[in-house]
């Protein structure tokens, strides 16, 4: 996903996760999945270090125990406005598949969709 801040400061951005597969040895509802963000208009999948800021994985439910259904970065993901970012959701598994979500939680503004490169 390609976004731009409407306003420059701290941000925060988290990830939800919903499986499509019907599993008989698991009845989660999520898959578990982790996010990067990348300060760069156009992804290279071939160079993943090129343009990274941060990483991060399995957020805690409002019990405090970890997710493998959420991720992302709650607070201090310090980001300028008008420029290019780019988030990356991935899972731990190729058998794991469905949608995801991402909100932001903290920040001064908003955020711009931007359409992907073609």
């Amino acid at each position: 996903m390609r976004f731009s801040p409407s306003v420059t400061g701290d941000y925060g951005v988290v990830v939800s996760t919903k499986t499509t597969s019907n599993s008989e040895y698991s009845d989660e509802l999520f898959w578990d999945s982790y996010c990067f963000i990348y300060s760069t208009s156009a992804f290279d999948p071939s160079k993943p270090l090129v343009d990274f800021l941060r990483g991060n994985d399995d957020l805690p439910f409002g019990d405090g125990v970890a997710s493998g259904g959420k991720c992302g970065f709650p607070s201090g993901l310090a980001l300028s406005a008008g420029k290019a970012y780019t988030l990356i959701v991935s899972s731990y598994s190729r058998a794991s598949e469905g949608s995801w979500e991402a909100e932001v939680v903290a920040g001064p503004g908003g955020f711009v969709l931007l359409p992907e490169p073609s």
